[in-house]
């Protein structure tokens, strides 16, 4: 069976839950009396109850006419081939790409569907036959199955509680991974200590197969707020053994959560110090935002005059002159 636009989907986009730009700032809308709200840039927000009683969870509804429309077709495709789907999960499970693309899809299911690939990605979380990058995916698609069937509020409520179990798995990488997916629920108390303590766990810092879920662990940091936020992402910018992008993440984490300077500072140091030259634009391109700021305006000019990338000086006028609104 064959689908002309199929593309392989990386880790980093699937684990951050792209069936609904599921991420884990969403829970910092939370409106604690209605029932519905809107979470700019996530869509509807849809309280669940437990019976007649209403929990602190949710889930996401996209309320994008395009958005919705593009999910219905995917969807249409893959229960017409979830068997495929399935089969294809199985026949490669030990092809870590395959398999991400096969839950991607499944990700998809809806209707009589949807209960097996809910039990489907409990499987894979499950077994050590597959890898961790595999089992991963499966958390964030479980939870975009979550958000996006239509399922009774007891049956989330259900797999939430599945959820929260995992915090005390065995993998750091699962025990990261559940903590995000989590807060698009609107969980901010049971995964606030292996979200706080995260970047201060070496296992985690060197883990090869958490680099996907590294950066939104630091969005959920900030999202949690406070002291002890703030102070986990300024221990978490001094360790030495993170990549530049990771950092990227931490520093914008530490922006939101409302010390501009010192994010800033972050992000014009990985500019000038990161080794690959991946990092150092996409430190250029978080610092686009603030070009008001006269620091970071005097900064990108000396970047448009002076650096010895020809690249980072064309895209640093660009941000000078507003003409790079991709950047902004």
């Amino acid at each position: 069976m064959y689908f002309p636009n199929m593309k392989l989907l990386t880790l980093s986009v699937l684990v951050t839950g792209v069936l609904f730009a599921i991420n884990s700032d969403s829970s910092a809308a939370i409106d604690e009396h209605a029932d519905e709200w809107h979470i700019p840039g996530k869509g509807r927000a849809v309280r669940l109850y437990a019976g007649k009683t209403p929990t602190h969870y949710y889930r996401l509804k996209a309320d994008a006419a395009a958005g919705r429309e593009l999910m219905r077709q995917k969807e249409k495709e893959v229960n017409a081939n979830f068997a495929y789907w399935v089969d294809y999960l199985k026949k490669h499970k030990h092809d870590p790409g395959l398999v991400r693309e096969a839950l991607y899809r499944l990700g998809y299911a809806r209707g009589k569907n949807a209960p097996k690939a809910i039990a489907l990605m409990k499987q894979v979380i499950a077994r050590d036959e597959y890898d961790m990058t595999a089992r991963t995916s499966a958390v964030s698609t479980l939870s975009s199955l979550l958000h996006g069937c239509d399922l009774d509020d007891a049956v989330v409520l259900d797999n939430i509680y599945y959820l929260k179990k995992l915090l005390e798995h065995d993998a750091v990488a699962v025990r990261m991974q559940v903590a995000v997916v989590l807060m698009s629920f609107g969980e901010a108390a049971a995964n606030r200590e292996v979200l706080l303590s995260a970047y201060d766990n070496p296992e985690f810092r060197s883990c090869r197969k958490c680099l996907a879920c590294k950066g939104c662990v630091a969005q959920s940091i900030a999202t949690i707020g406070g002291e002890r936020a703030r102070e986990a992402l300024y221990r978490a910018m001094a360790y030495g053994d993170l990549d530049a992008e990771i950092k990227i993440a931490i520093a914008k984490a530490i922006v939101s959560l409302g010390n501009e300077s010192r994010g800033i500072r972050h992000l014009k140091n990985i500019l000038k110090k990161a080794p690959d030259k991946r990092s150092r634009a996409k430190a250029l391109y978080a610092l686009a935002p603030y070009v008001q700021r006269q620091d970071v305006s005097s900064f990108l000019q000396e970047v448009r005059d002076e650096h010895n990338e020809k690249l980072l000086r064309i895209t640093a006028g660009r941000i000078l002159q507003k003409e790079c609104p991709d950047c902004l």
